[in-house]
């Protein structure tokens, strides 16, 4: 009697079917595969709203007073220029205090040296004003941009006070959302919670960005260090507040 090893001739061995899909499901696979090639393509930028609107604000005003600098006579743009700058003589005495003195506090943030200062800018506050828009919101994070434009540029005023050479720059704002996404990492862990004595990284973290600040200002004299620390100073507390 032959020997059959267990193996039941009449046993059906599903492994070796294959099976064949029924007309739904290969229509259901159809659909599926149109649906993946009609779905929009996430943009390679993928910037969140008010993000994007402050950096094309940044961009056209950069735009703007390049036209007047490159078509008006000098002493025109120049005027225009000194009126949207921030002179911290204007808020001491030392110079006029002229009508439109009252909103560079703001205004200077929208005025850059050259080419390499507004892409230096626009670079970091599409890093920063995203992370700090995603994580707080459009209006809070323009709220942080904004103190500390105006933070940073009275800690310029603190350090150079009868100074008649204009502040310009987005700098203070951004050192504020660079503040904002320092604590919003290091609430979510990405910056550690300390280790080896060290039970505050994220003054560890922000002494790190002062010190360079100082070194910058240090290297470059057109720099105001001041201006750096006072806007981080300024995106600290106000995103403390909001967060209590």
């Amino acid at each position: 009697m032959p020997e059959n090893n267990g193996h039941n001739p009449l046993d059906n061995d599903d492994n070796n079917i294959i099976r064949i899909p029924t007309l739904e499901e290969r229509e259901k696979i159809r659909k599926e595969k149109r649906e993946r090639e009609n779905r929009p393509q996430e943009p390679f930028l993928n910037l969140p709203p008010t993000t994007k609107k402050l950096i094309t604000f940044l961009i056209i005003t950069y735009l703007v007073m390049e036209i007047v600098k490159y078509t008006l006579p000098k002493e025109i743009s120049n005027l225009i220029f000194y009126h949207l700058a921030f002179l911290p003589s204007s808020f001491t005495g030392e110079t006029e205090f002229l009508t439109t003195t009252i909103i560079t506090p703001i205004s200077y943030m929208f005025l850059h040296a050259g080419l390499i200062h507004i892409i230096v800018n626009i670079v970091m506050t599409a890093i920063f004003a995203s992370i700090t828009e995603k994580w707080l919101g459009g209006k809070i994070m323009l709220t942080i941009f904004f103190i500390g434009g105006v933070t940073g540029a009275f800690a310029h005023l603190l350090v150079a006070p009868t100074s008649i050479i204009p502040l310009i720059g987005a700098s203070g704002g951004i050192s504020a959302l660079f503040a904002s996404t320092a604590i919003m990492m290091y609430r979510t862990g990405m910056l550690g919670y300390g280790g080896k004595g060290i039970k505050h990284p994220l003054v560890i973290f922000i002494g790190i960005w002062i010190i360079i600040s100082l070194l910058f200002g240090l290297m470059d004299s057109s720099i105001s260090w001041a201006s750096h620390i006072g806007g981080m100073i300024g995106g600290v507390f106000f995103t403390k507040y909001i967060m209590k």
